[in-house]
């Protein structure tokens, strides 16, 4: 059960990470984009 715990701990952490990477590149690309967006 030991092993269970810390496979399932790593996975969950990668794909949190994985995740917190998507949302910050969307919002990197949401802030380049924004001043475009304004500007017109």
């Amino acid at each position: 059960m030991a092993f269970l715990k810390i496979w399932i701990g790593a996975a969950v952490a990668i794909a949190l990470f994985l995740a917190m990477q998507v949302v910050l590149e969307q919002r990197a690309e949401r802030f380049e984009r924004a001043p475009t967006v304004q500007r017109t």
